[in-house]
């Protein structure tokens, strides 16, 4: 028979306490008399909620918060707890499907807390770690789903067409739905959930509604874009930042500025050079460090680690000779860990920034954007124009799939124009030799 108690505890004595007779009074901040049982330099108080204690099926004694404040609704807790328990020693429920039951009593913050340790103990990337953790905790919060219990088909799919869902794209809504779900998985994984009640959610169509749709940069575009990054930083300082020459030219620097500056602008050219010629993604070119370039030999390359790779599969990236010459230049002297390119957490921004002072649209007149992935769009989309295999453009890529490859190339970089010249001539004239043979 099983039971329920509000347990003791102890804590130091609080400032200011008289103990008389074994029992200590002090005032609280509020300015309320409290008393306790004093034992030492302690004092020991009551729990406000109730523990039960009881046997589970499997015989051991378990010792439970109901999170009642009155007994009667405690003991309530108790006579199913002491039910369950019956059920498992019957063989009407596992001991697994038991541990279940508790689990959906949980508080989901419990399991969001356990499901990021598992992130970190596979070896994710603390901002993928971060990403979920912020995902989850939305949709948790803002659908009001307090244990694994409260996880329902119904107030997901009415969050995901409410509120700011209506002005977010497909993408942005699959990937709060996603997440939700990968935990959810994770959850039957560890045995704390029977079924994904959101399995059956389908996904909304990206491609009925692409908000944002990456273009690829033509040739004159990428040198005009290096040669923005490479003289902007210095060109910008020399502006005068306030005042009635505010934007004007003619600030002076000292010759150490000056050559910081240059520096700066060539090793901003040079990255974004790196991503044309390499096709590489800019969290894998910010992983990388003066170890992994491979600069020497009659085949330069960058190793590319699997742990920052996103098909985690590690790579040798080949260099071009002319960039091979440039990292080899850039990097002299530099210690093994120093990374390659120092590159900032606001590196979009400043690709942004290059992009305008080149005079380079952000948008064209097809709705597609510019941005730091335009450049391994433009690696696949120059390749394809040069008449290279699809398969070797695939093999640049990294990617698993043709199709994948397919949707990185810009239709309007490939010379359709110059390939209509390969198909056969089609005359409607007849042909002299059959107008000799009809006369």
């Amino acid at each position: 028979m099983g039971t329920v108690f509000r347990p003791s505890l102890t804590r130091p004595m609080p400032a200011g306490a008289v103990v008389t007779d074994g029992v200590a009074r002090w005032k609280s901040k509020a300015g309320k008399l409290r008393t306790a049982k004093a034992k030492g330099e302690r004092i020991v108080e009551v729990g406000n909620r109730y523990l039960a204690r009881y046997r589970d099926g499997q015989g051991v004694v378990r010792t439970v918060p109901t999170g009642c404040r009155e007994e009667a609704a405690a003991r309530a807790v108790l006579v199913q707890l002491e039910r369950r328990a019956e059920l498992v020693k019957a063989g009407v429920l596992t001991p697994e499907q038991d541990a279940i039951s508790s689990h959906r009593r949980t508080t989901v913050a419990s399991h969001v807390e356990a499901y990021v340790a598992s992130l970190n103990a596979r070896g994710c990337t603390a901002k993928h770690v971060h990403s979920q953790k912020r995902l989850l905790t939305t949709v948790l919060d803002e659908c009001r789903f307090r244990s694994l219990a409260d996880v329902k088909r119904e107030p997901m799919e009415k969050w995901l067409t409410q509120g700011a869902n209506r002005t977010r794209s497909a993408r942005t809504r699959n990937t709060y739905l996603c997440a939700i779900r990968w935990f959810l998985n994770w959850a039957i994984d560890n045995e704390r959930l029977l079924a994904n009640p959101l399995a059956r959610i389908p996904l909304a169509d990206e491609k009925a509604d692409r908000r944002r749709q990456p273009r690829a940069l033509t040739g004159d575009e990428i040198v005009r874009l290096l040669e923005a990054a490479r003289r902007r930083p210095l060109a910008q300082a020399q502006l005068y930042p306030r005042g009635w020459r505010k934007g004007q030219p003619g600030t002076s620097l000292r010759p150490e500025t000056v050559a910081k500056l240059e520096r700066l602008g060539r090793e901003r050219a040079l990255a974004w050079k790196t991503l044309v010629l390499t096709g590489l993604r800019l969290g894998e070119l910010a992983s990388l460090r003066m170890r992994d370039a491979v600069l020497d030999g009659p085949r330069p390359h960058l190793l590319l680690d699997a742990r920052f790779e996103k098909n985690r599969n590690g790579s040798a990236i080949p260099l071009r000779a002319d960039l091979a010459a440039d990292l080899r230049a850039w990097l002299a002297g530099a210690p093994p860990d120093r990374p390659i390119f120092a590159l900032s957490e606001n590196q979009v921004k400043v690709f942004n920034k290059d992009l305008k002072w080149a005079g380079i649209a952000k948008r064209d007149d097809r709705g597609r954007t510019a941005c730091v992935h335009s450049l391994r769009h433009s690696h696949a989309s120059l390749l394809n124009r040069a008449g290279v295999g699809p398969q070797t453009v695939q093999a640049s890529m990294r990617h698993g799939s043709l199709d994948m490859t397919t949707v990185y190339s810009d239709p309007r970089l490939l010379d359709v124009a110059a390939a209509l010249d390969a198909l056969p001539a089609l005359p409607l004239e007849p042909a002299p030799s059959l107008e000799a043979r009809a006369s």
